[in-house]
């Protein structure tokens, strides 16, 4: 499926042509995650991604929720909530309460969609790495579905994800340096050996703008990670900015 791949940033995402012409107040933004959970049935999983914009200082914040058996958005999500320009004074003054606002406002907004889904199962993390974990790490994360009873037993079972870089087509119509934008292939490699490509760009989608690296920054699960059952892989996109590189986040379903 590459349906919600092309539009997971497109609400994160500030295509570098936008960012080149609209000046300091459109620049690019860090953009933080915070995991909201799976649905008791564990088909659906919900994040939330929040940040004060680079230059403006806007606030915004997102909530996707993902039918994993799909991989694609559920009906009326993402749910995108900010503030205009005509707020700066007012944001300026208390930025963090200001934040704060528009992701309860999110979250209000996102309301009806987890509790029909019925969202409200804890995510188990597998496996994180930090942004303090300096750059060009391996890109390759080994992770072990844990004895139940005893997490310092031998594991039930392991898989290995690898994350690598795909030369393929630019989508974005201008970015500052196109040398150098890159997508990407995740490759997923069972306990007996089995390769199987995850996602592999064909063509980097506008919506994710001028991406140069990414990272694995976790893998999740509804629970524990039974065998046969889908999790949640977030992967952590460096793009072009004005003021840097971006940041942002493409969530990838992950069969255990």
């Amino acid at each position: 499926m590459t349906g919600l791949r092309k539009r997971l940033a497109g609400c994160l995402a500030v295509l570098a042509v936008a960012v080149a012409m609209a000046g300091p107040t459109k620049a690019g933004h860090f953009t933080h995650d915070e995991v909201i959970g799976f649905s008791t049935d564990a088909r659906h999983f919900a994040f939330k991604t929040f940040g004060l914009a680079r230059g403006s200082g806007l606030p915004f914040a997102n909530v996707f929720v993902i039918d994993l058996a799909t991989d694609s958005w559920v009906a009326g999500t993402p749910i995108r909530v900010d503030r205009p320009e005509a707020d700066m004074a007012e944001v300026e003054a208390a930025p963090f309460a200001a934040l704060a606002g528009v992701r309860a406002e999110a979250m209000e907004g996102a309301a009806p969609v987890l509790s029909a889904l019925d969202i409200r199962r804890p995510a188990t993390v597998l496996f994180a790495r930090g942004i303090g974990e300096v750059h060009g790490a391996p890109a390759r994360a080994e992770i072990g579905r844990p004895h139940p009873d005893d997490p310092t037993l031998p594991p039930w079972g392991r898989f290995t994800l690898d994350l690598d870089p795909v030369q393929v087509p630019v989508g974005a119509e201008f970015c500052l340096d196109a040398s150098g934008v890159v997508g990407y292939r995740l490759t997923h490699t069972a306990e007996d050996g089995t390769r199987t490509i995850l996602h592999e760009d064909a063509r980097i989608p506008a919506s994710r703008g001028c991406p140069v690296a990414y990272r694995l920054d976790a893998v999740l699960s509804a629970g524990y990670p039974m065998p046969g059952a889908t999790g949640v892989a977030l992967i952590a996109v460096r793009g072009q900015g004005i003021e840097g590189l971006d940041r942002h986040v493409i969530a990838l379903p992950v069969p255990f």
